[in-house]
């Protein structure tokens, strides 16, 4: 299977690529067409540094049972306004807003029946959906399934991060405002922005603890359509976020019906 799937959104026709992340970091891959990154099925670590606080979680597995493929980016104005006909962002008036991720966005809006959701699985024939949030924190962590305890060690919350100038736009580097999509450095999948920038909505409630061990992992949970749950899980950070709030494992909670500059999607491809 192709590392890569395109997804014309004029026409809704699909192309399975391979190549790097760099080769779509370009223009038109975040205007008129849609990059997912195919992530296999299989346990993953997910969860917190015991070291940075105990009180805050430790590290857990989850199982995602089959495999998906999630956007390299978030979904930008561009994308947005081309399958839903308009532009709710705040900052749509600058020269580049076109490439920066749609904001201002409604949870229910996004999943509700003709929304942005649906309309693109109507175009491409696929369904598409808001990542879990677990399948969220998998992308984002990048690290191969079931992999040893040494590299939990290494990847666990993102703390191997040297230099987060290089990954993300937060609160010390982004001037209080978004920016476009890509132009920081990809993780190890090639996935871009999944820290910083924006915060994500995803398809799951918020939830007090994760618990799973390798050899019985946690299930991956998402709210049934047309769920309206008191919280919603975001991940993530945004480019008003310390850099704290933009660690991998750190999960917020915000009501659905949050209208925000800071908060936008990126979408899933499921039954690939």
């Amino acid at each position: 299977m192709a590392d890569y799937l395109v997804v014309d959104l004029k026409s809704g026709a699909c192309e399975a690529r391979n190549g790097s992340a760099a080769l779509f970091n370009k223009d038109e891959f975040k205007k008129t067409k849609l990059v997912l990154r195919h992530v296999p099925a299989g346990v993953y670590v997910c969860g917190r540094d015991p070291s940075f606080s105990r009180a805050l979680g430790v590290p857990f597995y989850t199982k995602i049972e089959k495999p998906f493929a999630i956007g390299i980016f978030p979904i930008t104005q561009a994308q947005y306004k081309l399958l839903a006909g308009e532009n709710p962002s705040s900052f749509k008036n600058a020269a580049d807003s076109a490439m920066r991720p749609v904001e201002q966005v409604l949870w229910a809006d996004i999943r509700r029946k003709g929304g942005f959701l649906d309309r693109l699985s109507a175009l491409a024939g696929r369904e598409f959906a808001l990542p879990s949030d677990n399948k969220w924190e998998v992308a984002c962590r990048a690290v191969p399934a079931r992999a040893g305890e040494e590299t939990v060690a290494a990847f666990i919350d993102g703390c191997h991060y040297f230099d987060i100038d290089k990954i993300m736009w937060y609160s010390d580097n982004s001037g209080n405002e978004t920016h476009v999509v890509g132009g920081k450095l990809p993780n190890a999948w090639g996935l871009y922005d999944m820290q910083g920038n924006v915060y994500e909505w995803t398809s799951s409630e918020k939830e007090a603890d994760y618990k799973g061990t390798i050899d019985n992992p946690a299930a991956d949970a998402e709210c049934a359509p047309g769920a309206m749950p008191r919280f919603v899980s975001v991940r993530g950070g945004s480019y008003c976020s310390e850099g704290l709030k933009c660690r991998i494992a750190n999960r917020g909670a915000l009501p659905p019906d949050t209208l925000s500059r800071a908060i936008g999607f990126r979408v899933v491809m499921k039954g690939i």
